[in-house]
């Protein structure tokens, strides 16, 4: 019997997640002419560790990879083994099937800390610039564990000389084999020219944003502006060779329009809308693409020929934001709630050859829904009081996923700190 082979049978679903924090509870107020504002954001989430599927059922990251792999899974990889379970069931019902089982087991956990400076300028009454700097440390934690129960020798003891000598030939060869977590991290992995599962710590740009917002529209009781922006890529793309490495940014141009309004329907009550719609440019890189749907692990190995440079037209994504803030009698203090919803459609890929590139696009289109809630300390009343020197604010923030499809469930705890000068 020849080594054991394996192809990869195992479907993975990883999701690219970038924490880059838009600012809270969304305002069309812009900044008063000639003034700066200064921000420091410092965002952690708490341990990434479950998304939502296509279907919006929730599982691990990487539950993909828990599976159990039994006697026959094991022949329909390897020709030559298929006889041998056959011929131990003709002998006794089910001893074949009972020769080999696998179970493999993962559990990924990824955490993400980001720091963001950003400055903005008041350049007229109605017109504010600015740019935020993302700068994403990512700490991932995967663990990647096989348990097998190979009965060959207890089998070929049992039988005794009951089966023919190529079927001896056979147990003897598989009580030989070590079907342990190096031969599955092979065969999975490495032979495939990946890097196996394991933990790693990274700290990276991610993708700068420029932009202005215009404000349009200003009455006593409701304000309405427009924002454009460019995202440049500034960001490291996902790793090749690494399933658990989605990079710290998304890998191309971007470009954003934003349309925020805000009611204020007295002095202490302010309700804002915000829409965002984000053109993504297309982009070419090399990727893996698989030779047809069955092939849910595309090899890296250059003879192989499935790393391809290819090109991603992105989807529209869409944002959206309904918020309230409550300002009490102490102007120093508001606090506010808010519901998000994005959404993004399918993404597609294109290349030379006849590979499977309409197996890229799958798990790229997704659905998010969070909730938000947050408070700020101002010193800007008592500023225009005179009674502090220091115009400037905090913010502090705690933002949930309700719930989604093909997005992970994150939960981030967000502080801004706010200087006007």
């Amino acid at each position: 019997m020849t080594h054991l082979k394996f192809v990869t049978f195992i479907v993975f679903t990883t999701t690219l997640f970038n924490l880059n924090p838009a600012k809270a509870a969304e305002s069309a107020i812009v900044l008063p002419q000639s003034i700066f504002r200064a921000r420091m954001v410092t965002a952690f989430t708490e341990g990434i560790g479950d998304t939502y599927n296509s279907n919006g059922k929730l599982g691990g990251l990487s539950d993909s990879l828990n599976n159990s792999i039994t006697a026959n899974d094991y022949a329909a990889l390897d020709p030559q083994l298929a006889p041998l379970i056959g011929a131990l069931n003709n002998l006794e019902a089910g001893l074949g099937d009972s020769l080999l089982n696998t179970q493999l087991y993962s559990d990924t956990t990824m955490k993400v800390e980001t720091y963001m400076p950003a400055l903005e300028y008041g350049l007229t009454k109605k017109l504010s610039i600015g740019i935020r700097v993302p700068i994403v440390k990512r700490k991932v934690s995967s663990g990647f564990s096989v348990d097998t129960i190979n009965n060959a020798k207890q089998i070929s003891q049992k039988v005794g000389n009951k089966i023919s000598p190529d079927v001896t030939a056979g147990l003897k060869k598989i009580e030989q084999m070590n079907f342990d977590q190096a031969f599955f991290e092979n065969a999975i992995f490495t032979s495939k020219g990946y890097q196996a599962p394991g933990n790693f710590e990274k700290s990276e740009v991610g993708d700068i944003e420029v932009g202005g917002v215009y404000n349009f529209y200003n009455k006593p009781q409701m304000v309405r502006s427009v924002q454009m922006g460019v995202r440049l890529p500034t960001g490291t793309y996902e790793a090749i060779d690494n399933i658990f490495d989605t990079g710290s940014g998304t890998g191309a141009w971007g470009l954003g329009a934003i349309y925020l309004q805000n009611y204020l329907h007295s002095k202490r009550l302010n309700l804002g809308t915000m829409a965002k719609l984000v053109y993504n440019f297309s982009d070419t890189k090399a990727r893996a693409v698989p030779l047809n749907s069955d092939d849910a692990l595309p090899s890296l190995l250059p003879e192989d020929g499935q790393v391809q440079s290819v090109t991603r037209r992105q989807a529209v994504d869409f944002i959206s934001e309904l918020s309230a803030t409550i300002t009490p009698k102490d102007d120093a203090f508001s606090f506010w709630g808010a519901y998000q919803f994005s959404k993004s459609g399918r993404d597609h890929f294109s290349g030379a050859g006849q590979l499977y590139y309409e197996g890229l696009s799958q798990g790229t289109e997704f659905t998010k829904h969070a909730a938000e809630v947050g408070f700020k300390y101002s010193t800007i009343p008592a500023f225009k009081k005179k009674e502090i020197s220091i115009p400037l604010e905090i913010q502090g923030i705690y933002n949930t996923t309700l719930r989604g499809t093909n997005t992970p469930l994150v939960n981030y705890v967000r502080m801004d700190m706010i200087v006007y000068f």
